[in-house]
């Protein structure tokens, strides 16, 4: 099959879960002998080895701010690219308007769109475990981060795009959704749940299980170290982690690894606590030393106040053998099935109960960690790609067809 897929950027440095995930996914469909290509619409935000199996068109370059810019080079480059290829595959859900309108309006090759993210929301740092239920127009319009007069220029153009998107979405040909939390989720914005299929992103489990047994541990530092990876955004909840930890009484260490908006914040919100000596904030890292951090830390907490589509750090900790404490909302959960802890989503103190629920009781820890490892077998690739090669072979018959 010849397979493209569009996302906005390829960025293996700093690109987060979402861009390692697409790059397992196009490297093993390459090596499965498919022909694959990415296409990336803001290639200024590109930073990836030149000895990818795979090539990288990059078209563009356009602003993260200029939706309906990425709007037109999306039907663009679907018009361009369609007779050279069997189905297009959409990571970013930010193109799902314009791609429904390209299959609406004559576009020949099927489009399958991945949800990993909530392109309806228009503020991230505003979104919990309920708001999706009642996101209306008027919400949209009132959590956007612009100034009011802004707000009110756009009002005409936002509601013509909602009225667009309960008519159009529809005439894409296939969702696939990170989780059953983003199709539950989807499902309040008019999404046909007969087009929705749960194939979670790939993990290459027999790497990361090869990394675990080759890995050498590093000396205990007498602390129980606690590890956290991923965006500093306010969506992420990191703060809450940091409350949770003021209100641990044991020794112990925090390591944040990575970086984001909210990283300053993070640092004097951990400085006004007295936390200085507890909280370390490590930047972003490759993903080879970040392996590191997981084997030599006693606990993985994700700590998200939004509902995390799906949670790759998540898995990543539990293939390579590490027990998890996770916000009950989103992805993660599911993830885990029980193989890890759960707390209340924005409550610390529930977090640090089950933090030190762990701490006193290393035998749970343990159990909870060789049962999360063999849970995470469950995402291996050889598991999940037959379900994607499946789907777009589907697609492309009933393409065919019409």
């Amino acid at each position: 099959m010849n397979i493209t897929f569009i996302d906005s950027k390829l960025n293996l440095i700093t690109g987060g879960g979402s861009n390692h995930s697409l790059n397992l996914v196009a490297s093993k469909l390459t090596h499965l002998g498919h022909r694959v290509t990415l296409i990336t619409l803001s290639p200024f935000l590109n930073s990836y080895p030149d000895n990818l199996p795979y090539p990288v068109i990059d078209e563009g370059p356009l602003s993260n701010l200029l939706n309906r810019q990425y709007g037109l080079a999306t039907r663009r480059i679907l018009r361009k690219y369609e007779n050279e290829v069997d189905v297009y595959h959409l990571w970013d859900p930010r193109f799902l308007l314009d791609a429904a309108m390209y299959r609406k309006y004559g576009g020949k090759t099927p489009v399958v769109a991945y949800l990993n993210s909530y392109s309806f929301c228009s503020n991230l740092s505003l979104i919990n475990t309920e708001c999706y239920k009642r996101c209306g127009l008027f919400l949209r319009v009132r959590h956007r981060p612009e100034n009011p007069l802004r707000k009110i220029m756009l009002l005409p153009f936002r509601t013509l795009e909602r009225c667009l998107e309960c008519q159009l979405l529809n005439y894409l040909d296939a969702f696939i959704a990170a989780s059953p939390a983003v199709a539950e989720i989807y499902s309040w914005q008019n999404i046909d749940q007969s087009k929705v299929y749960v194939i979670p992103p790939a993990l290459d489990y027999e790497s990361l299980s090869n990394q675990k047994h080759n890995t050498p541990q590093a000396v205990p530092n007498g602390r129980y170290n606690i590890l956290y990876a991923g965006f500093l955004r306010a969506e992420k909840g990191v703060d809450i982690l940091i409350s949770a930890i003021s209100e641990i009484e044991f020794p112990v260490s925090l390591h944040i690894i990575g970086d984001g908006p909210q990283r300053n914040n993070l640092e004097q919100y951990s400085r006004r606590l007295g936390l200085s000596g507890k909280i370390e904030f490590h930047g972003w890292m490759p993903f080879s030393s970040l392996v590191d951090w997981y084997l030599n830390s006693q606990l993985f907490v994700h700590p998200a106040r939004w509902p995390e589509p799906f949670g790759r750090t998540v898995l990543d900790a539990m293939a390579l053998g590490l027990p998890v404490v996770a916000a009950d909302s989103g992805g993660p959960p599911w993830i885990l099935q029980g193989t890890g802890l759960t707390f209340k989503p924005s409550d610390s103190q529930d977090l640090a109960e089950k933090i030190n629920q762990l701490y006193i009781n290393p035998s749970l820890a343990a159990s909870l960690a060789m049962r999360a490892e063999k849970r995470a077998e469950d995402f291996d690739f050889n598991k999940t790609m037959p379900q994607l090669l499946k789907l777009y072979a589907g697609m492309i018959e009933a393409a065919k067809q019409k």
